[in-house]
């Protein structure tokens, strides 16, 4: 399995970005466990910090929880194939889409 960024909790939105800021971008972004735990507006902002790490075309894997579902609709995440979801059969799983993003083009910009 491709080496995956585990995306933990924090305090703080702004701890949360310091934290990952210089970490390249990934295949794999997992949400730690915990982050299920952490208040609305710092469960969005892990949810977030995955989603901007993740290369085109990149998964996301999750604890299951409905909000992180609503978060993977409205970042226009897809769902995962059935080869996905074979490999991380206790969460659950979404695939970034291969589109440019702003964050793509942030990247591209350092």
């Amino acid at each position: 399995m491709a080496d995956v960024l585990v995306i933990g909790g924090a305090s703080a939105v702004h701890e949360l970005h310091a934290r990952y800021a210089a970490i390249d971008r990934v295949a794999v972004a997992r949400l730690a466990p915990e982050v299920v735990a952490l208040p609305p507006e710092l469960r969005r902002a892990a949810f977030h910090e995955a989603v901007q790490h993740l290369l085109p075309g990149g998964l996301l894997v999750h604890t299951p929880h409905p909000e992180f579902d609503a978060l993977a609709v409205e970042f226009d995440l897809r769902p995962p194939t059935d080869d996905d979801v074979a490999a991380w059969p206790t969460c659950r799983v979404w695939r970034r889409t291969t589109r440019t993003t702003v964050h793509d083009l942030v990247h591209e910009a350092r």
